[in-house]
Parts: structure tokens; sequence; C-alpha cells
């Protein structure tokens, strides 16, 4: 995680300056941005690993089921 020092040089390198409550609102709403991100990372892999593992189904020589 960026300390608060850093992401108040990175936020108020611009023109907009913003106030130590606002990084510190900013910093957190992107970390738990990244969060979510990371745990649907995280699920998306899951899936496909599982839907890997238990795929019974092959594709039939003629296309057909019976």
């Amino acid at each position: 995680m960026v300390n608060q020092k850093d992401a108040t040089k990175i936020l108020n390198a611009g023109k907009t300056k913003f106030t130590t409550e606002q990084v510190l609102m900013i910093r957190d709403f992107l970390f738990s941005l990244a969060e979510i991100e990371y745990n649907n990372y995280i699920n998306e892999n899951l899936k496909e690993e599982e839907h890997d593992e238990c795929y019974t189904l092959y594709p039939s020589e003629y296309r057909r089921a019976s």
C-alpha cells in the first residue's frame, strides 16, 4: 500500500490540490477497488480450474448424442 506521504505527492502533482483527508479517502477507495479486482481475478481462475477438472463430456465424432 502506498503511504500517505507518497499518495499526497502523487495526487497533488497536477493542478488540483487535495487535503490530507481527501488523499486518504482516495487512497482507501483505490485500495478497495484493487481488492475487488483481485478477488474477481482469483475467482475466475478458480472457476476455470474447476471446470477443467470436472469436464466429463467429450465432443462426439459424429456430433450426435445417440
